[in-house]
């Protein structure tokens, strides 16, 4: 069985009426933040040689020094190169996401 003709009418204008609502109303984007992190902490500096002790052999603490300067400040060269990375991908417009 049909409904009355007023019934559909009324069902009708009021589905008009909220698809009206729909197509005026205007979603603005939302602004897009900036957003950056904190400069490179200090300690990501490279390392200076340690001073020789007295009655050390010169040549046993010279090689442990540079070989463990070398590590270290290779490792913090690494950490600087990523920090500055994740800085960029992070200010980045997308969001920080790499696609």
């Amino acid at each position: 069985m049909k409904a009355p003709l007023p019934s559909r009418l009324l069902t009708a204008g009021l589905l008009l009426m909220t698809c009206a609502a729909c197509a005026n109303s205007r979603v603005e984007p939302t602004p897009v933040l900036a957003r950056s992190l904190p400069p490179i902490p200090s300690y990501v500096a490279p390392v200076k040689a340690p001073e020789p002790t007295v009655g050390a052999d010169p040549k046993v603490f010279a090689g442990q020094a540079l070989v463990a300067l070398d590590k270290a400040n290779g490792r913090l060269v690494s950490t600087r190169a990523w920090y500055e990375g994740v800085a960029q991908d992070y200010a980045a417009a997308t969001g920080g996401l790499r696609r």
